[in-house]
């Protein structure tokens, strides 16, 4: 869909609800907002606290839908840019102050370095891509509060800068993924359900 100047976020979430739904319900969905600088992108997915942009209305209703259900939620969170060829976790406590010495600095970055790898699918399926090498991937979310302290979190560390649009564009691509398992104990055997959401 194209939006104009004049919806609003709520629109935006409207039309991403059944993307949404369809992650709890156990298949994954990706939602992706794609624009050139300065056409709204970032305050469509993120909004203000007067108007909540698309993530952060897709986090209360993720809770809500949980806190509704009977089954056993597991929810992790992973938040990652890609700057400048590389890729970037979001959510990895940086250190701050102190500089490293080159050699403890180069093994610090080897040790934190993330890797894009594709797994062939089965059957026939497409192949499947993953990100690897931060100990913050998939962490571990005990509420749509704490979901919205991390997603502030992975915001405040990313690359900006200053463009002829707009004084403090992002600079980078990020994807937040919200990992969602679902157990439902209650048929006798453990039934499992996994899904992503982009």
């Amino acid at each position: 869909a194209v939006f104009g100047p004049d919806a609003s976020n709520l629109d935006l979430f409207e039309l991403a609800r059944p993307s949404i739904a369809a992650a709890l319900s156990g298949t994954n969905a990706t939602i992706l907002a794609y624009g050139q600088t300065g056409s709204g992108k970032t305050h469509s997915m993120l909004g203000s606290i007067a108007d909540p942009g698309l993530v952060p209305r897709a986090i209360q209703a993720i809770w809500r839908h949980i806190r509704q259900s009977h089954k056993e939620w597991s929810v992790s969170m992973t938040f990652a840019e890609l700057y400048n060829d590389a890729f970037r976790d979001l959510l990895l406590d940086r250190q701050s102050g102190r500089a490293l010495p080159c050699e403890e600095e180069e093994a610090r970055r080897a040790r934190l370095a993330i890797t894009l790898r594709e797994i062939r699918g089965r059957n026939g399926a497409p192949p499947a891509a993953y990100l690897t090498g931060s100990p913050s991937f998939r962490t571990p979310v005990a509420d749509a509060e704490h979901a919205i302290a991390l997603l502030h979190r992975g915001i405040a560390a990313r690359a900006v800068g200053s463009t002829s649009l707009n004084q403090a564009s992002s600079r980078s691509h990020a994807v937040l993924t919200f990992d969602l398992e679902a157990v439902d104990t209650s048929a006798g055997d453990a039934d499992v359900q996994s899904s992503r959401i982009h």
